[in-house]
């Protein structure tokens, strides 16, 4: 009912209005904030402060923080203990999720005064951590994995501090990358990196 009432509430074409019924719903929403059309937010602690929800947008997850930050058309976020969102740009069509079983307790996904662009997916069965990040397209983010007898293994993901990651990048459970890297396109990074420079290429070679 609560998700349907704030996919309404998205419908109403004047921003006052909308910010009025949501504030009455318990989601915390400053005057400066704008929610698009055909948004669904749902959480049991929402607040939104100068932020921008475009339309076409679904966000679950236990806790809600959005500040100083735009979330472009398309987005689907789903099944999220803490959702953290700071300084930070998420561009369309990225999938944000965990699955029903399996996933961390306490998942959580912080964002601060990162770029993020189109069509990239972020596996939440465990926690994913980005700081001063520009992800480019249709990367693939696994926090999650099996060994040869099917168990499941988890593992966070770490990427901070003047990272690039370009187009079609695969990052595997634990990573961590930090200071001054670049990913080039292509890139399976199957282990951590705290070296700056470029790297490139599935055997994670340094230019």
């Amino acid at each position: 009912m609560f998700k349907l009432l704030t996919l309404l509430i998205s419908l109403i074409p004047l921003q006052k209005i909308k910010i009025i019924l949501y504030n009455f719903m318990g989601i915390k929403i400053c005057k400066k904030s704008k929610i698009g059309f055909f948004v669904i937010i749902y959480g049991r602690d929402i607040s939104i402060k100068c932020s921008t929800l475009e339309s076409l947008n679904f966000v679950s997850a236990n806790n809600i923080l959005l500040t100083d930050t735009i979330i472009k058309s398309g987005n689907f976020i789903n099944n999220i203990n803490k959702l953290e969102i700071s300084s930070s740009t998420i561009g369309n069509l990225n999938k944000f999720i965990a699955g029903k079983k399996n996933y961390k307790e306490k998942n959580n996904l912080i964002i601060k005064s990162s770029e993020i662009f189109n069509n990239n997916l972020f596996d939440l069965t465990s926690s994913i951590y980005l700081e001063k990040v520009k992800i480019q397209s249709f990367n693939q983010f696994w926090t999650h994995g099996f060994d040869v007898y099917r168990k499941i293994k988890l593992g966070d993901i770490e990427v901070k501090n003047n990272i690039i990651i370009n187009n079609k990048v695969i990052v595997l459970p634990g990573i961590k990358l930090a200071n001054d890297i670049t990913i080039q396109s292509g890139t399976v990074v199957h282990k951590s990196i705290l070296e700056k420079g470029e790297y490139y290429s599935s055997l994670i070679c340094k230019f």
